[in-house]
Formats: structure tokens, C-alpha cells, sequence
């Protein structure tokens, strides 16, 4: 059994991969034989869907992508893996960019042909109204497609009002925005944590 977790943040060990490593130790304390590959995916050098149709070919296997790219392994795994989670910043209403184009490549050549559970972190800086309000339905639209790609629905996981930076002084932010900020992660960010782990947890059951 195999498990991707994708980490779709540019900044290790911040609050994205943060929650991604609490996730996976949810996944290695329910089931230790699971093989959990945790990828970096700002490490890979790829690109998103070039819309050559290559995929969507009679002769292609299992609609696969045909580019070799940094992510072309990647995506042959994770279509046939037993479960995948992946955590990611929102910038500008949404996952970045570098995400994206793992999404593209993912959902274009069409459905998995086996259900594979599926859960998503999201880490942003603004608080749980805005979230509502501003962005909760465009990472809705994302749930719609790993809900139809993966035959599974998608667990949710939101991670507001986190603090992004160290040493504010040096930054142009004004610093009573940093006292709120860090007051509320010093109450929430554990709790956080333990929702993400506790997440892994449910993941792992679903496939052992």
C-alpha cells in the first residue's frame, strides 16, 4: 500500500509543510506498513498541460501523460496508488500555480480506475470569514474534480490565519497585524496540527 503526499508549498517546514508532516504521522500511526512518498513538488521541473492531446489518444495506456518531465513519475504513481493527500498555500484565491499544473496533468487524461481516497490541506493567511466568503469556492471547485477523478470524496482541511514570516520588524506589515496573528497561532496552531494528524488517521483506515 502506497500513499503520495504532496507538498505544494515553495517554503519547507512552514505551516503547509507542517500539517503535511502531522498528516503523515496520522497515516504511520494507524498503519505502518504504508508507504507514505513525501514530494517536494517545487523540486520537480515540470510544466503544466500543453494541450497536445497525447493522452486522450486510442493507443495511449490508461490515458497516461506523455511528457517525461520532473513530473511524469509522479503522475503515473500517484494514478495508481492507494491514497493521496496534498497541502497547499492559497495565493491570490487559490493553490499555486506550480499546483495547478499538477492538477491540470492529473484530471485531463481522465478518471482513475480504481477509487482512491483523497484529502487536501489548505494553509492561508486570512482569517475563516474571508476564507468563506472569498475563497471557499474555488477550492470547491477542486474538490469537484478530485471527487470525480479519484471516485472518492475529498476530505477538506482548512488552515486559516497563519503567521508566514518571522522577525516582522523586517517586514513592511504593520506589526499589530503580527500581535493578532500570533496570538491566534499560538491558541489554534497545535489544534490545527492535531486535525491534520487526526485526518491521516481516517485516510489510512479507508484503504487498510
Amino acid at each position: 500500500m502506497k500513499i503520495y503526499a504532496l507538498n505544494a508549498s515553495p517554503r519547507k517546514g512552514w505551516n503547509s509543510d507542517e500539517m503535511l508532516d502531522a498528516f503523515i504521522s496520522g497515516i504511520n500511526e494507524s498503519n505502518a506498513d504504508i508507504e507514505v512518498e513525501k514530494v517536494n513538488i517545487y523540486d520537480l521541473d515540470f510544466k503544466g498541460c500543453r494541450s497536445c492531446f497525447a493522452c486522450q489518444m486510442k493507443s495511449t495506456e490508461d490515458g497516461q501523460c506523455l511528457f517525461r518531465d520532473g513530473a511524469y513519475d509522479l503522475l503515473r504513481g500517484i494514478k495508481s496508488s492507494d491514497g493521496l493527500v496534498f497541502a497547499a498555500p492559497v495565493y491570490y484565491f487559490d493553490v499555486p500555480s506550480q499546483m495547478r499544473a499538477i492538477l491540470e496533468r492529473l484530471f485531463y487524461p481522465g478518471e482513475c480506475d480504481h477509487e482512491i481516497p483523497v484529502a487536501a490541506i489548505y494553509t492561508m493567511n486570512q482569517k475563516q470569514e474571508n476564507m468563506d466568503k472569498f475563497f471557499k469556492h474555488h477550492l470547491d471547485d477542486i474538490a469537484f474534480f478530485l471527487r470525480n477523478q479519484f471516485k472518492t470524496e475529498p476530505e477538506q482541511l482548512y488552515v486559516c490565519n497563519t503567521l508566514h514570516w518571522k522577525n516582522p520588524e523586517k517586514y513592511k506589515f504593520p506589526m499589530e497585524w503580527y500581535s493578532d496573528k500570533s496570538q491566534y497561532h499560538d491558541e489554534q496552531y497545535s489544534v490545527d496540527l492535531q486535525a491534520c494528524h487526526d485526518a491521516g488517521i481516517r485516510l489510512a483506515n479507508k484503504i487498510s
